[in-house]
């Protein structure tokens, strides 16, 4: 049995590090965005949304090199993946048959309720306990 986080990777994990070195394929792995009240390059504005991190503090943090917010659910330490990249989808589905073929028997997901993150990045409301309930306030996009 392996017990696998797929939500998310370490600042020090290859992707992160080459999106941070500007290859614009693995800048799309995460989920970044601009500050709110931005007023341009080098101005980090306020962090895109209210959320908290499920361990404390917000859930955005500001990287320079990248002039952008990332967002990570967990620590700081652990940028979360963008499920919405069928390229993400793809290496993380060749991680688990590489451990399938080397004979694992069988896979405990955690936190795989957290991949899914909302289409719109909106702040919590007031007095709602904050996405480190393990839930995100979800808002579609009209089609």
């Amino acid at each position: 049995m392996l017990d696998m986080v797929l939500c998310h990777t370490s600042t020090a994990h290859e992707w992160f590090q080459r999106a941070l070195a500007g290859d614009e394929r693995y800048q799309r792995y995460y989920i970044l965005r601009d500050g709110r009240g931005s007023t341009g390059a080098g101005d980090p504005g306020e962090p895109p949304t209210n959320w908290t991190s499920i361990f404390g503090g917000s859930m955005w943090q500001w990287e320079p090199r990248l002039g952008k917010w990332y967002l990570h659910m967990h620590d700081v330490s652990q940028p979360d993946l963008d499920w919405t990249n069928p390229d993400v989808r793809r290496e993380m589905a060749d991680v688990v048959r590489f451990w399938r073929d080397r004979g694992v028997a069988g896979f405990r997901f955690d936190v795989v309720n957290l991949i899914s993150k909302p289409d719109i990045f909106e702040d919590d409301p007031p007095g709602r306990a904050a996405p480190s309930d393990g839930a995100l306030l979800v808002r579609r996009r009209a089609v």
